[in-house]
């Protein structure tokens, strides 16, 4: 995958995610779960891009600059002189007084190693480009690795329990946390869990059981392979925070269902939230630094109905931006860019003009003829 192709699916993405953000601002879509939906499509196709851009459905937006442009050999001063033998005698025997008097120029060797330079450093740039592109790429995979990892270890090493209420639920018990997290399909409590009480188990459940069956685990993995590949894109970061809240607030409002108010849910998150540390891939019930808006939206009451509110007709007004947006970032017509014929016309060297032959001098004209005596 070529570093042209990945910052062409990243521009396109970035007005995929700005129409598509415009369009639900615009039509006043405040249901939770569709703006989920909207944002899962926007995932969806932001990582096929660049399979669109090979398949190469819709024009390039940014210009590329073929490298055969750039190659092709400069003449030399010998071969540009030597063009003499094939013009007429008198334009090559004129030619050939300009040379030998100083007053026709030729190419000086260093104007001639220019383009050489040039192209070396156009060479140079890119491949530094796709070095840094690599390495940061390669540690965020990396990094990435490693949390799934922990996380699945941290499963594998959990002590299995099995609850009255919810017989069905895969539980496990882990002295290494301190607040609820979802792995995969398991629910991770902490060994504290044995002193709530029984509402207050049952709503924790109810969020967590939430997660599971939204698949929010996975959601972050591929949101976080997403962020890993496209980690220059400030689209990519953007929209995994917006996936994770989203997840949330659906979670959110399942448990509100068996908590007792509003309010006492909002406490239950507060007493959970803890800035301990975090597998990476896991799904924490309660973050500090993502726990702000989730308690306003609980504590304001037409905010709430907003979000919760079933409303069929928005899904179907979603599902039509989605589209409109992809099909406005595949089919957008390029106006700044040039098209790769004419930079490799622009690019390709010009043939000297040929000098003008000076125009013979008039006849001169006859002498009269003497008058007769």
């Amino acid at each position: 995958m070529s570093t042209h192709i990945l910052a062409e699916a990243a521009l396109r993405s970035l007005i995929m995610g700005a129409i598509i953000f415009a369009a639900l601002r615009l039509l006043r879509v405040h249901q939770v779960r569709t703006q989920r939906t909207a944002w899962l499509i926007a995932l969806a196709a932001a990582l096929l891009m660049p399979a669109l851009i090979s398949w190469q459905i819709g024009p390039r937006l940014l210009p590329q600059f073929p490298a055969a442009a750039l190659l092709q050999p400069v003449p030399a001063p010998e071969a540009q002189n030597s063009d003499a033998t094939t013009l007429p005698t008198a334009t090559a025997k004129l030619r050939d007084r300009e040379v030998a008097s100083g007053s026709l120029r030729t190419a000086h060797p260093l104007r001639a190693a220019r383009p050489i330079v040039a192209i070396a450093a156009s060479y140079a740039a890119s491949y530094a480009a796709i070095a840094v592109y690599c390495i940061v790429a390669a540690l965020l995979l990396i990094r990435l690795g490693f949390g799934v990892g922990f996380a699945l270890r941290l499963r594998a090493q959990a002590r299995r329990t099995t609850l009255q209420f919810a017989p069905q639920v895969d539980i496990r018990v882990s002295p290494r946390i301190a607040t609820p997290v979802t792995i995969a399909s398991t629910v991770l409590l902490p060994m504290t869990y044995s002193a709530w009480d029984e509402p207050t188990l049952r709503v924790v459940l109810t969020h967590e059981c939430a997660h599971v069956r939204q698949r929010d685990f996975y959601v972050h993995v591929i949101a976080g392979l997403h962020c890993a590949l496209f980690w220059f894109n400030p689209f990519s970061w953007w929209l995994k925070r917006q996936l994770s809240e989203l997840g949330e607030a659906l979670s959110d409002g399942a448990a509100v269902e068996q908590a007792q108010s509003r309010a006492s849910y909002a406490e239950i998150l507060l007493a959970f939230a803890t800035p301990g540390p975090w597998p990476v891939a896991a799904v924490a019930m309660a973050r500090s630094n993502s726990l702000a808006p989730r308690i306003e939206r609980l504590l304001d009451d037409q905010g709430f109905e907003k979000s919760f509110s079933a409303r069929p007709r928005q899904a179907f007004v979603a599902a039509g931006a989605v589209l409109l947006a992809m099909m406005a970032s595949t089919s957008m017509v390029r106006v700044s860019a040039a098209s790769p014929d004419a930079v490799s016309a622009a690019g390709a060297p010009t043939a000297p003009p040929a000098p003008t032959v000076p125009a013979a001098p008039p006849a001169p004209a006859p002498a009269p003829a003497p008058a007769p005596k």
